[in-house]
């Protein structure tokens, strides 16, 4: 009896629904675990230490897990599927990241300075001058290694394919770049006296930063570059912030 003929080797369509049921869900259940552990943490849940060791972790977790249950439900497969395909020659695009950052910084200070917003910054500092090695080392390793890893599957992956099926190469960019930027309010202490002004300000830089890795994605359709480049990001702006606080530092 001869064997069944092989499957088609079919890529996923990708949906926008698709695409925002799992970044809710990864959402929804980092914030539970994050929850979860609030409630057996013996010190401040507003501190340094839980956020670097919980809050961050626990997100990284929530959308890596919720990635992939509906990979697996789709039968779906990350290289074929979303470009996950990583190359020693993809970095290259490292030294861009960091001219990208350092532009970026002297393109937004002008804007800045006129409206005296220091307290987000500050509250940055705070963060990382106040926090232990330890809970920077574990918050280094999320924000470098694992966040441009699973944001980029889902963000240039995913959303950039769906939107894809729907709008025109250039249209598309600037899209995902927008939604990018605006998933990103979170990091933004409602709190604060200029809370538009600071939220704007996030828009726009990750927005930019969103822009430059749809660009590279869009290239021919491999994520490598993008999460290189992602990488470097936030390894610059994690650097520069402890530069900037280093007086201050816990050692």
């Amino acid at each position: 009896m001869s064997s069944p003929p092989p499957l088609p080797n079919r890529s996923i369509t990708w949906r926008i629904r698709q695409w925002a049921a799992i970044w809710a869900t990864g959402t929804l259940v980092g914030v539970l675990l994050a929850a979860l552990v609030s409630l057996v943490w013996d010190g401040d849940v507003t501190g340094p230490e839980f956020f670097f060791f919980v809050a961050l972790p626990a997100q990284s977790i929530g959308q890596v897990l919720a990635l992939a249950v509906g990979l697996s439900k789709l039968g779906a497969r990350m290289d074929r599927d979303l470009g996950f395909d990583i190359r020693p020659s993809d970095l290259r695009v490292a030294p861009f990241a960091i001219l990208n950052v350092i532009a970026l910084s002297f393109l937004l200070n002008p804007v800045i300075e006129p409206f005296d917003i220091t307290d987000q910054s500050q509250a940055e500092l705070d963060l990382f001058g106040s926090a232990g090695k330890g809970a920077l080392f574990v918050g280094v390793i999320v924000a470098v290694g694992f966040a441009p890893i699973y944001e980029e599957l889902l963000f240039r992956g995913m959303l950039q394919r769906a939107l894809a099926n729907r709008l025109g190469r250039i249209p598309t960019m600037l899209s995902t770049a927008a939604i990018f930027g605006l998933v990103h309010l979170v990091t933004v202490d409602t709190g604060l006296d200029q809370w538009a002004i600071h939220a704007a300000l996030v828009v726009i830089s990750v927005g930019w930063l969103g822009l430059v890795l749809s660009w590279l994605a869009d290239r021919d359709g491999r994520l490598g570059r993008a999460m290189v480049f992602h990488s470097t990001h936030n390894l610059l702006v994690i650097v520069a912030t402890l530069a900037a606080g280093s007086d201050s530092l816990v050692t």
